[in-house]
């Protein structure tokens, strides 16, 4: 696995804050909290899917996110009535 300091220097530079300082409370922030599941997936090699293939999204979701038994179903359903909002802002409880 290639080193992850690049990607934190870079991620620091145009925060103009040194990631390693960021708080746990600031991950409420959008761009902070996609930051660090960017980051958590660099650490394990991780391809992030694309939009469009939904089974790959789920087979990643099944592997790293899912809580509390939650199933490929909820995560499909969760999504499907994401995209019937039209609201990106909805965030599903998944």
């Amino acid at each position: 696995m290639e080193s992850l300091q690049p990607i934190y220097e870079c991620v620091s530079h145009l925060l103009d804050k040194p990631w390693s300082s960021v708080q746990w409370e600031e991950l409420r922030k959008p761009l902070y909290s996609a930051l660090a599941a960017r980051l958590f997936f660099a650490a394990r090699n991780v391809d992030i899917p694309g939009v469009a293939d939904i089974d790959k999204q789920t087979e990643v979701w099944g592997s790293y996110y899912r809580l509390s038994g939650n199933n490929r179903d909820h995560y499909l359903n969760s999504v499907e009535a994401c995209e019937e909002t039209g609201n990106s802002l909805i965030k599903p409880n998944i």
